[in-house]
């Protein structure tokens, strides 16, 4: 297998390997602080570039609130298997509609909370965050997975090229 197949594979792991970290770091957190280890702030610090983290929000395990809130959790949980779903059924077909629609309780949910119409609970959270994961996992991966082939067609077609011209040169000698 050459350089470039490797290249291609690996980009096409690096979002289920990040997700896979955010998910996992929301978990190994709280074990962590539960085991008294100073690590887990560090992992506290970093998830928090991804979520708020305000405890209220958060599903708690170990006597201490996940790393990721109710939504953000259910939201990358859904969101790494769609796309490892969508991987599986090898499509690159943008589901448009579908993936809009399923945004709308997330965005709907959200804004409300945020303009103080009503107070969420981390049920109605993790539902519209599994919905709204679902969503842009039908709408980002495809065009992941289009931006990949692109590439992986284009190396080709180089590599055709320069076969044939190595090749046009030999008929000509």
């Amino acid at each position: 297998m050459k350089f470039t197949e490797y290249l291609m594979r690996i980009l096409t792991a690096v979002p289920y390997a990040f997700v896979i970290f955010l998910l996992g770091g929301s978990v190994l957190a709280p074990y962590l602080e539960h085991k008294r280890m100073e690590v887990s702030q560090v992992i506290y610090a970093i998830l928090g570039n991804w979520c708020h983290q305000m405890p209220t929000r958060c599903f708690w395990i170990f006597g201490s609130p996940m790393g990721l809130c109710a939504r953000c959790f259910s939201f990358y949980s859904s969101l790494l298997a769609t796309g490892f779903f969508l991987l599986y059924k090898n499509t690159k077909k943008i589901f448009w509609k579908w993936g809009f629609l399923l945004l709308i309780p997330i965005l709907i949910d959200g804004t409300c909370q945020l303009i103080g119409l009503w107070k969420s609970t981390n049920f109605i959270r993790a539902v519209t965050g599994l919905v709204g994961g679902i969503g842009i996992g039908l709408l980002v991966f495809p065009i992941y997975f289009r931006f990949i082939h692109f590439f992986e067609e284009l190396r080709k077609a180089r590599n055709i090229k320069r076969f044939t011209f190595f090749s046009s040169k030999l008929r000509q000698s």
